[in-house]
């Protein structure tokens, strides 16, 4: 695996971790904060950051498969 797709995949994967944490807080914090203002907070800024970063993750998979496609290609033109 090149430097690249090593780095694309292992940011990848550091995203989704950090993610996940974040997100354990998140629900920790609910059992604290349970007025209006906390599901306004969500609701305003919280919402779309799992979608967002479920496409960024799933555009970061697809970049890491086309970097390896291509440098296959590339080997394999060296090769010919």
């Amino acid at each position: 695996m090149s430097k690249l797709r090593s780095r694309l995949a292992e940011q990848n994967g550091r995203l989704r971790r950090v993610f996940s944490d974040f997100s354990k807080l998140w629900q920790a914090t609910g059992e604290f904060w349970r007025d209006e203002q906390r599901s306004r907070y969500e609701k305003q800024h919280l919402a779309m950051i799992g979608p967002s970063l479920q496409r960024l993750s799933s555009m970061l998979t697809q970049l890491t498969d086309s970097v390896s496609d291509a440098e296959k290609e590339l080997s394999d033109e060296k090769c010919d």
